[in-house]
């Protein structure tokens, strides 16, 4: 067995900073050193680096290419198919070179060189093409997701230009070469910008998603809050989007009993939830909050019970709405980006679907043949469908 002492090289601060040894083909390797030696660095930069099945690495006395768990399974080893070669790899240049694609840095030009430098001590010129073109574009197709946020969207260029200028805002990003995605977060239903409504229709690169809070559907409601816009004009701002966009997904927000919400009032709000069919919806019972205007002019006066009723009567409701949009799009191709990967199952997300807030769709790992990497797109096959998330296999 040939060991590889870290110890020597820790100074107690920093970790290792080159290791330098040979690895006969069919030997084994063990690594040795303190905690922060830097032993799990080269160990998993190492099985990166050289072709496999042609010995073992050995880390805290486990053989790692018997470890199956994701955050192992990177570190599987992989040695060289030479006889001899000699590793000359600082733990920087190894780091520079690992850390693709399991981080949301962009591949830039200075990592693309340093990554060039690692193979070229490995002489093994096929390795250049496999990790330096299909990484880079994977995180190409990562970094180059574009998320347009503000407390109201369509409010951009007021206060530069003294007018609205969201859809030239978009129309600029969609001319950005590599932009693979452009997300739109809160726009507020009142005196929505019809232009928006049209470049989102006509530009592939602006996802078909879009946040609208309307909390509430009834004029006497939205006059309480003090919302800028009508039943009546949240409707035709509805229709118009579904009529431009026939495939657009709306979130909404709800938040039931407000003050002086009526019997009357939350009727007409699940209606209006039952009519709309929002392919996702979330809902919050109202509670006081200091400094508002609720809680300073109005009083709370529906009881929590209540409260608590209606929001969870939205949600049934929702439930059953949901299930039906999600049922609706099985035997359906889509692009999906993936997330992570939890257990048997890759967790993959859609134009439709914020991160972190909306659904999921589940890919079985055993189902793919091959590895699915973290941040790069895909094509899938919607399969199955629950009231919340999807299952799809890979096309």
């Amino acid at each position: 067995m040939n060991v590889v002492d870290l110890t020597k090289k820790y100074d107690g601060k920093t970790v290792v900073d080159s290791v330098s040894f040979e690895i006969p083909k069919g030997k084994v390797i063990s690594l040795i050193g303190p905690n922060g030696a830097g032993k799990s660095t080269v160990m998993g930069m190492i099985s990166r680096l050289i072709a496999k099945d042609s010995g073992i690495i050995n880390f805290k006395e486990k053989d790692i290419s018997s470890w199956k768990s994701k955050e192992l399974a990177k570190k599987l080893a992989i040695l060289t198919q030479q006889n001899n070669i000699q590793m000359k790899l600082t733990v920087w240049e190894l780091v520079a070179f690992g850390r693709f694609p399991y981080s949301g840095n962009r591949l830039n030009e200075e990592d693309v060189r340093m990554i060039e430098k690692a193979i070229s001590y490995m002489e093994l010129e096929d390795y250049k093409e496999r990790f330096i073109d299909e990484l880079s574009g994977g995180q190409r197709q990562r970094a180059y997701i574009a998320m347009v946020i503000a407390q109201d969207t369509t409010y951009y260029g007021v206060d530069l230009y003294g007018k609205r200028c969201l859809a030239q805002l978009l129309e600029k990003l969609c001319r950005i070469e590599g932009l693979q995605w452009i997300r739109l977060h809160y726009a507020y239903p009142t005196d929505f910008p019809q232009e928006v409504i049209d470049v989102m229709a006509r530009e592939p690169k602006i996802c078909k998603y879009l946040d609208i809070p309307f909390q509430h559907i009834s004029d006497n409601q939205l006059s309480l809050m003090h919302r800028r816009h009508t039943k009546a004009e949240a409707i035709d701002l509805l229709a118009r989007l579904r009529a431009a966009i026939p495939d657009i997904a709306i979130r909404t927000t709800l938040l039931v009993g407000y003050p002086n919400e009526s019997a009357e009032d939350f009727a007409e709000l699940c209606d209006f939830v039952r009519e709309q069919r929002f392919e996702r919806l979330g809902v919050f019972p109202y509670s006081e909050e200091e400094g508002t205007f609720s809680a300073e002019k109005l009083s709370d006066n529906v009881p929590e019970r209540v409260k608590n009723y209606r929001a969870e009567e939205i949600m049934r409701i929702q439930s059953d709405i949901s299930l039906d949009n999600n049922s609706a799009r099985i035997g359906r191709i889509e692009r999906v980006i993936i997330d992570e990967r939890r257990g048997d199952y890759y967790i993959a997300r859609s134009q439709y679907d914020s991160p972190e807030v909306d659904e999921e769709i589940f890919i079985e790992v055993a189902s793919v043949g091959k590895r699915l990497f973290k941040g790069r797109f895909y094509d899938v096959r919607i399969t199955g469908a629950d009231q919340y998330d999807l299952f799809a296999e890979l096309v």
